[in-house]
């Protein structure tokens, strides 16, 4: 089991562009009790599996609580389930606040 969890939230930040780049640059070689989460924004998601080193893990930065239907701009978890995502920041107080 895990002891320890590090994870970054892109936020509304990045590009197509941005995410080649920062993977580009990682060279992480972390301690099997570490895993490493990205959370970037949702359209991003794909780009960061293709690239990203195989011990960076992705992550959502949102989740709805509806399963499906008429919620523009939200995610269900059956979407980041088809995306293969097992992370999701949830309760972000910045989500609250808007």
């Amino acid at each position: 089991m895990n002891k320890y969890f590090i994870s970054a939230n892109w936020k509304m930040n990045g590009s197509k562009e941005f995410t080649r780049t920062f993977c580009n640059s990682l060279n992480v070689d972390t301690d099997e009790d570490v895993k490493m989460i990205i959370c970037p924004a949702d359209c991003y998601l794909n780009e960061l599996d293709t690239l990203a080193p195989n011990n960076i893990i992705r992550g959502a930065q949102n989740i709805s609580f509806n399963s499906d239907g008429a919620y523009t701009g939200e995610v269900s978890a059956s979407m980041l389930k088809d995306l293969n995502v097992e992370y999701v920041i949830i309760g972000h107080s910045e989500r609250r606040e808007y």
